[in-house]
């Protein structure tokens, strides 16, 4: 409907002319089929009307995106940057100047990827702080997965990002052996994982991981939360880090 309505305005000049020599009367409404094969020879003639009506309705849906996440990040500010039992690295609270949020899935190549990014930043930038929210939407095993991670993190934050990367580098189904396997290499026995990934609060914790991605309209992953930026996709560790300082001198003169 919205292509329909941007189209029928990009072409409602183009098509004044013809339709009123299509019509015995020029005062006679133009009927339908009149219309739709005005309609259609003016966009056999002139196609890049509909490269433009496509080009300025992605733009305005973006904008709106955009304006949308915004709005749902300073709403849930709190909820993604000051909650201390969500899984983190790098900076304290307290510490850190910019805090990055990233939706991920365990099964996600491009969440794959900025595993090396995420870490060489985190080495070298002291006042940085990502938060890792688990946004399971590829397949079922990768709520399992999911839950595994948010148990480690409640079990002991400090070998959540053993376990992250850990995982990251899985290859294959994430079943009860493979978590098990992977709960042994960070020191974690595999007994006290299910307990803990059994727990409702693991399941509540999913839940709002969950409600917070639809509230920033996260639709893939990974998908970034950089100050008031909403980013989805991958970013190289180039664009990431130039976000960062843009959002750090905006902090800074704000």
């Amino acid at each position: 409907m919205k292509i329909t309505r941007l189209l029928l305005t990009s072409v409602s000049v183009a098509c004044l002319l013809p339709m009123a020599a299509f019509a015995a009367d020029a005062n006679a409404p133009v009927t339908r089929s009149q219309f739709e094969s005005i309609l259609a020879e003016t966009l056999d003639n002139n196609p890049e009307i509909l490269v433009t009506a496509i080009k300025k309705l992605q733009a305005k849906q973006k904008a709106e995106g955009d304006s949308d996440a915004k709005e749902a990040i300073v709403k849930n500010k709190a909820a993604l940057t000051k909650d201390a039992s969500l899984p983190a690295i790098g900076a304290s609270i307290k510490d850190a100047d910019v805090t990055v949020v990233e939706f991920f899935d365990y099964h996600c190549g491009y969440c794959k990827h900025m595993v090396e990014p995420i870490t060489k930043i985190v080495e070298s930038d002291k006042k940085i702080r990502f938060v890792f929210l688990d946004f399971p939407i590829l397949s079922e095993d990768s709520t399992l997965a999911a839950q595994a991670a948010i148990a480690v993190n409640r079990i002991d934050p400090k070998k959540y990002w053993a376990f992250h990367t850990a995982a990251m580098q899985q290859k294959g189904k994430f079943d009860d052996k493979a978590l098990a396997d992977l709960a042994n290499s960070i020191g974690i026995k595999p007994e006290k994982l299910k307990a803990e990934m059994d727990k409702p609060e693991t399941a509540a914790a999913l839940q709002k991981n969950r409600a917070l991605g639809s509230a920033l309209g996260v639709r893939g992953t990974p998908a970034l939360v950089v100050g008031d930026q909403f980013m989805p996709g991958a970013l190289s560790m180039e664009e990431l880090k130039a976000t960062i300082e843009r959002v750090r001198a905006a902090n800074k003169k704000g």
